[in-house]
């Protein structure tokens, strides 16, 4: 009889004598030699057989074989020494302690569901209960993970396996494929503050352009004529004189500091703009970049010192504020809470006093429109950069 091609190729089981549960890989062994004798070795005699297993059995196996006093007939039949090998390597066991051990399994975090249900099985098998298929649902909510899970199988009366287990499969299923789009959705490392301005009315159509006064589509905002421009009223970049909407007392006039000689000019423009009948939303949200490490975000961040004036009396504290160098947002933000630190500014009541900030209409928003914000107004505070001496200006919001 000629050699098959599979026992060539080496697709043979083999005894795994040194796995720590040498009695599970027996079994394993057992159930591929059967499988075997099933397919590419169908038709052999079961002298061949035996043959076979003691080869793919090794030495040790071999050793086993030659010091067991079997019949002639017993020595000839593959199922018989099967079973001899197997009676040989399970030791005496009792079923209190697998019971003991079964009622102690719990799933491991990153384990799936499917694989815990399989050591529930093994050790079952081995506990000699009755009703082996309730204890395994039993033992399957208990020991699940997922308290989810757990909460939805333990009100259920009457649950088969079969039930339990497709329910924490889908709960499995869902959480894997949520974490799968929070990693593609989420920042894994830095991001960029921006502050996008949206109208309430949204068009593409061509109209007159409110920066530049001449009809376009709004498609590209570089193709504004104004884009990159300055406003000789006001000074405020991508805007026509034309269409300035502050009056002719508060036109842009540049101011320059006695002290320092460095110049300084106000911004009443965004204040005047914003006080329109059009209500207009300040978006505040962030740009997302797609995995990019700690040590990346900081090496990517410019950040500068401002200082700033704290009158106390008669004094004035200067006060260091570490701030990100501007993103080219429209507007800064400065917390209320931070702003309690000019006490001058404040009432008893911890509130800002009347006619400190600018009133404003500009509502601020989150990332995706949620998180509606009132504008309580810009205030005016001394602010004195390290490197360039100037005075700055900051927006404030609750």
């Amino acid at each position: 009889m000629a050699t098959p091609v599979a026992v060539q190729m080496n697709l043979h089981p083999t005894m795994n004598w040194d796995s720590i549960d040498i009695v599970e890989a027996f079994k394993k062994f057992r159930r591929k030699s059967q499988l075997v004798f099933k397919s590419f070795l169908k038709g052999i005699t079961d002298e061949e057989k035996v043959s076979y297993i003691l080869l793919w059995t090794g030495e040790k196996g071999l050793d086993l074989f030659n010091s067991w006093d079997m019949s002639e007939s017993d020595c000839n039949n593959p199922d018989t020494l099967l079973e001899k090998f197997e009676r040989h390597l399970e030791p005496r066991s009792n079923h209190r302690i697998h019971r003991y051990e079964f009622q102690g399994l719990k799933q491991d975090p990153q384990e799936t569901i499917d694989n815990f249900l399989s050591r529930l099985k093994n050790i079952a098998e081995k506990c000699k209960f009755r009703d082996k298929e309730e204890k395994i649902v039993g033992q399957l909510i208990w020991g699940c993970a997922y308290k989810e899970v757990q909460k939805s199988l333990i009100g259920k009366d009457t649950l088969q396996l079969i039930e339990a287990v497709d329910t924490a499969r889908a709960f499995e299923a869902t959480t894997k494929q949520m974490a799968s789009l929070t990693l593609q959705t989420s920042s894994l490392g830095s991001s960029v503050d921006i502050v996008s301005s949206h109208r309430t009315k949204h068009t593409r159509k061509q109209r007159t352009c409110q920066y530049c006064g001449t009809e376009h589509k709004f498609n590209n905002r570089k193709k504004c004529p104004a884009f990159g421009t300055h406003c000789k009223a006001c000074g405020k970049l991508n805007r026509w004189e034309k269409m300035c909407r502050l009056t002719k007392s508060q036109k842009y006039k540049p101011q320059f500091s006695k002290r320092s000689g460095n110049r300084r000019r106000d911004i009443h423009a965004q204040q005047q703009e914003q006080n329109t009948s059009e209500e207009e939303f300040l978006a505040v949200g962030t740009i997302n970049v797609h995995e990019m490490g700690k040590d990346d975000q900081k090496e990517n961040e410019a950040y500068t010192t401002i200082r700033i004036q704290k009158k106390s009396g008669k004094k004035r504290i200067n006060i260091d504020l570490r701030l990100k160098i501007d993103t080219g947002a429209q507007s800064d933000i400065l917390p209320v809470n931070f702003y309690k630190m000019f006490p001058e500014h404040m009432t008893e009541e911890d509130k800002i006093k009347k006619g400190i900030l600018t009133p404003s209409d500009v509502i601020l928003t989150a990332y995706g429109g949620d998180g509606r914000t009132k504008h309580k107004g810009p205030p005016h505070c001394k602010c004195n950069d390290y490197k360039a001496s100037r005075n700055q200006r900051g927006d404030q919001e609750r």
